[in-house]
C-alpha cells in the first residue's frame, strides 16, 4: 500500500492530528527561526492553553508527531519536542518540556530537548540521555 493510500486508510481523528503535527512542525521550526526562542515558547505556551473540546489519547498525539517527523528531515529534537509539548497541553496531557546540556568526550558541548509525561520520557529518549543535565524550566509555571 502506497502512503497515500495508508494515510487515506487511517481514522479521520488519526489524519486530523497528524496533518496537525506536520503543519506545527513547519511551524514550529519556521518560528524559532525568525522569533527570539523566549517570545515563541511564550507564543506557543498562550496558544497551548486554548484546550480542545475532545481529547485524543496520548499515545495518538505521540504516534502522530513520530509519523510527522519522519518526512521533515529538519525535525531536530528542539522542533519535534517543542511540537509534542504543543499537540499535549492542548489535548489536556500533562508534559513537560526538558532542555539539558552535556560535554561530549571531545569536550564539546551538547544540547537536547524532550519531554516528559507522567514521570517518564515521551519523545526525545536517546541514549546517554542521563549526562544530560536540564536547564532551569525557563520562567514556566509548573502546574
Amino acid at each position: 500500500m502506497t502512503k497515500i493510500g495508508k494515510f487515506l486508510s487511517l481514522p479521520a481523528s488519526d489524519k486530523k492530528l497528524l496533518m496537525q503535527a506536520l503543519f506545527l512542525l513547519l511551524f514550529v521550526k519556521t518560528g524559532l527561526h525568525t522569533v527570539p526562542f523566549r517570545t515563541f515558547d511564550s507564543f506557543l505556551n498562550r496558544l497551548s492553553s486554548h484546550k480542545v473540546k475532545q481529547a485524543a489519547p496520548k499515545d495518538r498525539i505521540l504516534w502522530s508527531v513520530n509519523t510527522a517527523k519522519r518526512y521533515l528531515p529538519f525535525a531536530t529534537c528542539l522542533v519535534t519536542a517543542l511540537t509534542c509539548h504543543f499537540l499535549l497541553q492542548r489535548h489536556r496531557h500533562n508534559s513537560s518540556l526538558k532542555i539539558g546540556v552535556r560535554k561530549n568526550g571531545d569536550n564539546i558541548l551538547e544540547a537536547h530537548a524532550w519531554i516528559e509525561s507522567e514521570g517518564r520520557i515521551v519523545t526525545g529518549n536517546i541514549a546517554g540521555i542521563e549526562n544530560f543535565i536540564p536547564l532551569p524550566s525557563l520562567g514556566r509555571k509548573i502546574p
